[in-house]
């Protein structure tokens, strides 16, 4: 019996190891497995002209309403994607980002001044800012390992670019370590006059039309990842005949890289279409 014990306990082992090896040889294969999807998944890319879809019109009646916003000095440029350039929203934003800071470090596009002498950003001209972002373009690896860009190939071509230029870029997320959404970080950056590059995955850019009492709010939907730069933020409530405040909506004020809609806000009160965001800070 005691040799039978041992036959018996010796067979456990031998299982258990074996149970071991297999799961030890299946967890990293399912790993990298989710991982290879995860990054698949993950390029953000348009067409041009960019596909849209109404999402929502809605009208909200109120006695009073009470708008206050804030954006960084002058908003931002409102550059739109070259034509010959297909999925190229990552390069736009950057090029975005790019002509904000060229106000205040105007090496940053060579023989060109994004912003007039009142301060306000020029629009897009037909020679320098395209040349921008044909570098970017290249910079950030665009279409290259699949269509568009992915996160770190657009933060890091944008950062190559400035670099060269003889500048220093940062990032600073605006989520938390647990990956939620932080206004006051964006808030914080746009007091600061720094604009915010926005991964995003499907977002709605919205337009806010005041009639007589009542507000328009029209949703138009990017059917694919896109890149976007946020300048301001914005707060709207509204109140009912007795005074009481019945809804708030909280925006950011965005530059969308689109010819058809170059501004626009996108909403805060929910952020499920963040992917990420950061606040890009230049300087000498």
């Amino acid at each position: 019996m005691k040799n039978m014990s041992k036959v018996i306990k010796k067979g456990f082992v031998l299982l258990a190891c074996a149970f071991m090896l297999l799961c030890g040889s299946l967890i990293p294969a399912l790993t990298v497995s989710a991982s290879a999807e995860e990054t698949s998944s993950d390029r953000y890319y348009d067409e041009y002209p960019i596909s849209t879809y109404a999402v929502d019109t809605e009208s909200i009646f109120y006695t009073n309403r009470t708008m206050d916003y804030v954006t960084t000095t002058n908003y931002a440029p409102d550059y739109y994607a070259n034509t010959d350039l297909s999925n190229s929203c990552g390069p736009t934003a950057g090029g975005i980002i790019v002509g904000f800071y060229d106000r205040y470090y105007e090496n940053l596009i060579p023989n060109f001044t994004s912003y007039y002498t009142n301060g306000r950003y020029k629009p897009k001209d037909k020679v320098y800012i395209p040349a921008l972002m044909q570098e970017l373009y290249t910079l950030m690896r665009t279409n290259v390992d699949d269509v568009g860009v992915s996160e770190a190939d657009c933060k890091n071509g944008l950062k190559t670019y400035v670099e060269q230029k003889g500048y220093n870029l940062n990032y600073t997320s605006v989520k938390n370590v647990w990956g939620t959404f932080q206004l006051n970080t964006v808030k914080n950056a746009i007091d600061s006059n720094k604009p915010i590059l926005l991964f995003c995955d499907e977002v709605g850019l919205i337009t806010v039309a005041e009639g007589d009492h009542y507000d328009k709010i029209v949703t138009m939907g990017v059917k694919n990842r896109h890149v976007i730069v946020a300048y301001g933020y914005c707060t709207i409530k509204y109140y009912n005949g007795l005074n009481e405040n019945f809804r708030t909506d909280t925006y950011l004020m965005v530059s969308t890289g689109l010819y058809s809609q170059s501004n626009a806000y996108v909403q805060v009160n929910t952020t499920s279409w963040l992917d990420n965001g950061y606040v890009v800070t230049i300087t000498a």
